[in-house]
């Protein structure tokens, strides 16, 4: 099976512009797999535990009120009957919102922010050195390109901002 290192590798050699069709659907993380997910959840989102306390809590301070009635939902909470005529409900929603990569990773360097086509890829160090010496060695080597660069970074860790996590950036531009 073929891996991100793989991938990458195959981007540079073969770098494609023109985008003949494309995925437009609303959450963009659903339209790219379960793969990079994985990815995602290691450095760019915190743990599930910190905010499954926040929403606990909010569910909680619910229950917690007196003389409403709750109703059975999957969201956060849905209280039944809330005026006087009992005609209104209210439905407790969890709406996640976070911030677009580019934002949150505004720190790291960039080398050429003018090009038509920019792809970066964040990588823990770990994660990176548990592939293949052959995938390694062939994306190692594609940074002689001088369109493709490979640097070894510290990020902030999103469960305390205070450590930082040893991390692969690469970074490719054309155009």
């Amino acid at each position: 099976m073929s891996n991100v290192l793989v991938a990458i590798k195959n981007l540079v050699n073969n770098p494609i512009l023109s985008v003949k069709s494309h995925y437009a659907g609303r959450n963009r993380v659903n339209g790219v797999g379960d793969a990079l997910e994985q990815y995602i959840k290691d450095f760019y989102a915190a743990d599930k535990e910190i905010y499954e306390r926040i929403k606990n809590t909010i569910v909680d301070g619910l229950y917690s009120i007196n003389d409403i009635e709750l109703a059975e939902t999957n969201e956060l909470g849905k209280v039944k009957k809330v005026d006087p005529l009992g005609i209104t409900d209210l439905r407790v929603r969890g709406m996640w919102y976070i911030f677009h990569p580019k934002k949150v990773f505004d720190y790291l360097p960039k080398q050429n922010m003018n090009s038509k086509f920019k792809f970066y890829c964040i990588i823990k160090e770990e994660k990176f050195n548990a592939f293949s010496g052959e995938d390694k060695q062939n994306l190692l080597n594609l940074a002689d390109n001088k369109h493709f660069f490979i640097n070894s970074l510290k990020i902030r860790n999103p469960n305390n901002p205070a450590e930082l996590t040893a991390v692969k950036f690469m970074e490719f531009y054309y155009g």
